[in-house]
């Protein structure tokens, strides 16, 4: 799969692998990026031409609808809007889980939903979900975080079955520390978004099915591939 001559969607696109991913796309030579945020005002540093800012809140039925509605031409959907609370599974505010779900998790299938029927129809059509390394094992400290992931994780592989038939390729993203604005708090070495976001671009582009993005995730994916327990044994101590 090539993404140039292609048209991109990537929400979250204001900051972070968002960002980066919007920027690296033009390098590949997608045709068209459709660069999305709920406040379009924070888009302002994209100006080439085939760059295209959108409004778009994922955690709102309407916004989606309204937007899949305009556009009509997605090849390749990537979700990478998402959010990050911290706190454990008896000690975190259950409004904060709640929050993970709806955006990470809710957000993300109504935006699946919406925009899979435009692109099955495409050859080389695309879903890719930015998850988390922590989608494969859970870490104490966001345990809301790692448990919208984990449940996208299973949704992205329901996902690929069912568009299997259709030639949709579905691939899932598992970013270790990378160095965001989400990911200030944790005290690791962190890859830059802009390597990440070339990554996950040749991920996509190779049609690897899951994408290891950075050196943590892969090291650490490489550990869930032989043995998922000592993964979760590991990182339990974070």
């Amino acid at each position: 799969m090539k993404l140039k001559g292609k048209s991109i969607l990537i929400t979250g696109a204001n900051r972070g692998i968002g960002r980066a991913l919007v920027e690296q796309a033009l390098e590949f030579g997608a045709q068209k990026i459709y660069a999305t945020a709920r406040n379009i005002d924070k888009l302002s540093h994209f100006n080439a031409k085939n760059i295209e800012k959108v409004e778009l809140n994922i955690n709102s039925k309407e916004s989606i609808e309204r937007l899949a509605l305009k556009i009509k031409d997605v090849e390749i959907l990537i979700n990478n809007a998402g959010v990050l609370g911290f706190g454990s599974t008896l000690n975190a505010k259950i409004e904060d889980i709640e929050k993970d779900f709806q955006t990470n998790f809710f957000g993300t299938l109504n935006v699946i939903r919406a925009f899979a029927p435009s692109i099955t129809q495409n050859k080389e059509g695309a879903i890719a979900n930015v998850l988390s390394i922590v989608a494969l094992a859970s870490m104490e400290s966001i345990a809301g975080y790692s448990a919208s992931k984990a449940a996208l994780w299973s949704l992205t592989q329901s996902l690929r079955a069912e568009l299997k038939s259709t030639g949709t390729k579905v691939f899932a993203i598992f970013p270790g520390p990378i160095d965001t604005d989400m990911a200030k708090e944790f005290a690791l070495d962190k890859t830059s978004t802009h390597e990440a976001a070339i990554n996950i671009l040749k991920g996509i582009e190779n049609e690897n099915e899951d994408i290891f993005p950075d050196n943590m995730s892969k090291t650490n994916g490489n550990i869930w591939l032989k043995n998922p327990k000592e993964l979760e044994h590991l990182f339990s101590g974070v």
